[in-house]
């Protein structure tokens, strides 16, 4: 069996979730997920010269194709130059999901390079902010994230993913029920 980075596995979440375009700048937080975007033809990327232009291109997508906006950023000022657009989005019901990095959770509260109380500053201003903690969340956790976006009155959701979550290795099990069968044959 192979084995994925909790990246791959937020990539295998959102082809999974129909999710065809994404909005990304990128960064050393969030490389293991935007290394997947490399050399693949089921997700198309949008890379932005600044933050802002990044989220209201993610927004734009969102309110022309009646989809929704993904934006994928990196950590500390990375993430901190979305919240306008992040309050657009929530105050216009316009669904969009922002990915941002962050430092690994051994770093937390000490001030690290590029550290920032995202869900702290998220949370008065979307419908959902969370970080994730434990890797084994992360599927559960972006389906959320997703339902709760593009359900009911729509608005922004924001998931925080530290460093260290964003490059634990998983067991692949997309085709594990093939590799039982055959081996049972």
């Amino acid at each position: 069996m192979s084995m994925i980075t909790g990246g791959k596995l937020i990539y295998n979440k959102l082809v999974q979730n129909n999710i065809n375009k994404v909005f990304c700048y990128s960064g050393g937080a969030v490389m293991s997920l935007i290394d997947t975007l490399h050399n693949q033809n089921k997700i198309k990327y949008y890379i932005s010269p600044t933050e802002q232009l990044l989220t209201y291109q993610a927004i734009g997508y969102a309110k022309s194709s009646n989809n929704l906006g993904v934006v994928i950023v990196t950590s500390g000022p990375g993430f901190t130059n979305t919240l306008t657009g992040i309050l657009d989005a929530q105050n216009d019901s316009t669904p969009l999901l922002i990915l941002s990095g962050n430092v690994p959770l051994a770093s937390k509260n000490t001030r690290a390079f590029q550290e920032a109380p995202a869900v702290e500053m998220s949370k008065p201003i979307t419908k959902w902010s969370y970080q994730i903690n434990n890797s084994n969340e992360i599927s559960s956790v972006i389906d959320k994230a997703i339902y709760i976006a593009t359900e009911g009155k729509k608005g922004s959701v924001h998931i925080d993913l530290p460093k260290c979550i964003l490059s634990t290795k998983f067991i692949d099990y997309t085709n594990y029920d093939n590799l039982i069968y055959k081996k049972k044959n």
